[in-house]
Parts: C-alpha cells; sequence; structure tokens
C-alpha cells in the first residue's frame, strides 16, 4: 500500500480549539436554561434585603417622614421608592404565617422616630432557608439562619 505525503484528520490544535468552544457555549446554556445565577447565595440575597430597610429606615429619620419598603412578587422586587432590587428565580418569600406573597404589599414602614411596623419574613431557595426581623421598637433589622 502506498502511503502519499498529505495525511487526513484535524490538527491536535484544532480539536483543543473545538473543545474550549464548545465549553464555553455549554456554560452559557447552563446559566441561561437553569434559571438561577451561579453562585447565588441565599445570604447574600437577605442580606441585600437587609441593606435596602436599614437605609430606608435612616431616610426616614433624616427626612422626618415615613416610608415604605414594598414588595410585588410579579417581579419578585424590592423598593422603597428611590431605591430598588430584584431576587432572583426561585428565591421564595413567606410572611409568618406561612402565606407566599402573591399581591404588591407594602412589608413595613419605617417612622421618623426611628420605630417600623413589625415584620418576619422567612427566605428560602433550595434547601436554605433564612429568616430576616423587623423590631417594632427600635426599627432593627435582624436576620437569622433557619435550621
Amino acid at each position: 500500500m502506498k502511503r502519499s505525503g498529505r495525511q487526513t484528520g484535524y490538527t491536535l490544535m484544532e480539536m483543543v480549539s473545538i473543545v474550549v468552544l464548545l465549553l464555553i457555549l455549554l456554560s452559557i446554556v447552563i446559566v441561561k436554561v437553569g434559571g438561577v445565577p451561579l453562585g447565588i447565595s441565599l445570604a447574600g440575597e437577605v442580606n441585600k434585603l437587609r441593606s435596602l430597610m436599614a437605609e430606608t429606615r435612616r431616610e426616614a429619620v433624616g427626612r422626618r417622614e415615613a416610608i415604605a419598603v414594598v414588595y410585588d412578587p410579579a417581579t419578585r422586587g424590592w423598593s422603597n421608592g428611590r431605591k430598588s432590587f430584584e431576587w432572583p428565580e426561585g428565591v421564595t418569600c413567606r410572611r409568618r404565617e406561612n402565606q407566599e406573597l402573591t399581591e404588591k404589599t407594602t412589608m413595613v414602614t419605617f417612622y421618623p422616630d426611628g420605630r417600623a411596623g413589625e415584620l418576619t419574613l422567612t427566605v428560602g431557595w433550595e434547601d436554605e432557608r433564612r429568616q430576616l426581623l423587623v423590631s417594632p421598637l427600635t426599627g432593627s433589622v435582624q436576620e437569622s439562619e433557619m435550621p
């Protein structure tokens, strides 16, 4: 059998390039199809809400007027009228009575004297649960991990 000087097939560099390209495309598809961004941390998401509430309390005292924090389940968004953020898909939020929030609701109002309406929220994602408590006397916001 006679061999020609030209070989057929792909070079190692071509194969590595194709594998890298496929890995990049696969990582994009996983993030898009999964619905939840990689690296989500329930503690981080709850901390965003805690920060929004603490900032709202400071603003209410500083402006000497009541300011409410509102939750909209349609967008999974939290807002105090000036600042807002949205939770990723899959994060759940329930009141003390274990009712999932289904309507746009004023969750807590902060008053000029630093007080607030009482609020207990249970926030979950996958198997993790965290609790957020707003004290009516001081308006302080505390977070704890649930078993």
